[in-house]
């Protein structure tokens, strides 16, 4: 369809509750004035979305879209071969519903052509949703040593596999100096916290009410002190070994040399 002026593959969204009668599609995912950007410093005309594949992850719907770094057509057809030209990566996009998306400000590939040649051309399909196997997430996907032009004859297709710890796509790094990140008032269903986090300094976590007065023996001074790399940290206070009983509390993260991927509430 016709987007910002050029033809490209976009995606929508249709729902089903029988897969045989369909909403009409709405247009949930393009590409925008820095896609196109992008795709021109690295040589090429425009963006395009291939597909995405979307799956559910705690209050989120990811979304692995495959990126179509246009580089051009062909003036004809040819046999075993697309006149539309170029390599495909893949982002990662995130939605609270499904209909309103989001990427990385500086749309970096989550799955990145190469370095090894099975995918250096083409990541062409990705699985619905990952596999978890133990700690990890694996994810399948379709690579393609040529680009999407490029001739059949020569290119070579496989499955490929990209690994990452649970909740690894991506976290929130701090250096030498401290980090902060406090989150907004949560309603949280259980009482026992753990922290998905690779911990090179130390991390400390304190609780506030929801209007962000702190409760009394839940301070980061009253907190064990987190090191190390872990899916599960398990965080403890002096004298308690679970979250208060509120309505809403905030959580503060303070942390030095860290990687925070994700935290968990459980009974």
């Amino acid at each position: 369809n016709a987007w910002r002026g050029v033809e490209r593959r976009l995606v929508y969204r249709a729902c089903s509750r029988d897969l045989s009668t369909w909403s009409d599609p709405v247009l949930v995912m393009a590409p925008d004035e820095a896609d196109d950007e992008q795709v021109v410093r690295e040589g090429g005309q425009h963006a395009q979305f291939y597909n995405m594949s979307v799956f559910r992850a705690g209050e989120h719907f990811l979304g692995l879209v495959t990126r179509f770094r246009f580089a051009g057509s062909f003036g004809t057809k040819e046999k075993g071969r697309s006149r539309h030209d170029g390599p495909i990566d893949v982002q990662l996009a995130i939605s609270r519903d499904g209909r309103a998306w989001s990427r990385c400000e500086d749309r970096s590939s989550i799955i990145p052509n190469g370095p090894y040649p099975y995918d250096v051309g083409c990541i062409l399909g990705v699985a619905n949703g990952p596999v978890v196997v133990n700690d990890e997430w694996w994810l399948y996907y379709t690579a393609i040593t040529g680009t999407h032009g490029a001739p059949l004859t020569g290119k070579h297709i496989t499955i490929a596999l990209a690994m990452w710890r649970v909740d690894g796509f991506v976290s929130l790094d701090a250096g030498e100096a401290e980090g902060i990140v406090e989150t907004v008032p949560l309603a949280l269903s259980g009482r026992r916290l753990t922290v998905n986090a690779d911990i090179a300094g130390t991390l400390r976590v304190a609780v506030m009410d929801a209007a962000g007065r702190p409760l009394a023996g839940y301070g980061c001074n009253d907190c064990f002190v987190l090191t190390g790399d872990s899916v599960r940290h398990a965080v403890r206070w002096n004298v308690h070994d679970r979250l208060p009983d509120q309505a809403q509390e905030k959580l503060v993260f303070r942390m030095v040399k860290t990687r925070l991927y994700s935290f968990s509430v459980g009974i």
